[in-house]
């Protein structure tokens, strides 16, 4: 789900994911030295950038998240999930758990 940001700079995107991840998330925004909303943009943007899909995340019983993402970034990765026949409430998360390492030491 999207809705426009008040600045129009960004779209916000709300969806599915598990507290576990959520937190994996925050610790690899950390390491990185960047923020959340960076993090999910730049895993979005790399894992539609795979020549196909990841495993996907057992969704039930998440929370919801919301960030805000570049105009038409949600769309594409929409189309690019449904390309992969991908659900996107499985899918969404799936950027952010397979595609995004921890920083090398």
């Amino acid at each position: 789900m999207t809705s426009p940001a008040a600045s129009s700079d960004r779209e916000k995107v709300v969806s599915k994911l598990p507290g576990w991840l959520r937190q994996s998330l925050k610790i690899r925004a950390a390491q990185h030295g960047i923020e959340i909303q960076t993090a999910v943009e730049r895993s979005i943007s790399d894992w539609c950038d795979l020549a196909s899909a990841t495993a996907t995340v057992d969704t039930s019983g998440a929370d919801s998240f919301s960030t805000f993402l570049p105009p038409g970034q949600w769309e594409n990765f929409r189309q690019i999930a449904a390309d992969r026949r991908v659900s996107t409430s499985c899918g969404s998360p799936s950027p952010t758990r397979t595609v995004w390492p921890a920083p090398r030491r």
